[in-house]
């Protein structure tokens, strides 16, 4: 895939969630969530302090914005940037079809903090955590994000969407 076809693909995303995405941490958890249901973003992703993360999918935002398909502003008070369409089309004319629109609805409406608990368990898992070892290695990577019922749901996500043994 060029870079043209995943500017398009991301592009594609963010229109389908609502023209909008809160935060480039969330763009990073939601693209590999979706990579993990085989909906091909052509990303690879490292484990970083947050969560998963691309330098290739930082690159393809910087060039989306660059080339106006999208739109990143600094909101405050709280620092954080959120993407926008800023075009009417993708680069290219054929229509980009994003599969798992049901997954893509329910992951979109969930926040950074949460995407975050939630792809370290789907990675941990990819990565051959299983049960007690993923929960004792998740909590040693995100406590400070296992408050309330963070973790109850995240394991339930990882099961219904991504048949992840918890």
């Amino acid at each position: 895939m060029n870079i043209l076809e995943r500017a398009d693909k991301l592009y594609k995303l963010v229109e389908i969630v609502g023209g909008r995405i809160e935060s480039r941490k969330k763009l990073h958890k939601l693209v590999y969530l979706l990579q993990e249901v085989r909906e091909d973003f052509d990303q690879d992703f490292v484990y970083l302090h947050y969560g998963v993360f691309s330098h290739t999918l930082a690159s393809d935002l910087g060039f989306s914005v660059e080339h106006g398909l999208l739109h990143e502003v600094k909101e405050m008070p709280t620092g954080g940037y959120v993407i926008t369409v800023a075009s009417e089309e993708g680069f290219l004319s054929e229509d980009i079809d994003l599969g798992h629109l049901e997954i893509v609805s329910k992951l979109s409406t969930e926040s950074p903090r949460f995407l975050e608990v939630l792809s370290t368990i789907v990675y941990l898992h990819t990565n051959g955590y299983r049960k007690t070892e993923l929960k004792t290695k998740l909590k040693a990577l995100k406590s400070e994000l296992l408050t309330g019922d963070t973790a109850g749901k995240a394991y339930e996500f990882a099961r219904e969407l991504f048949q992840v043994d918890v």
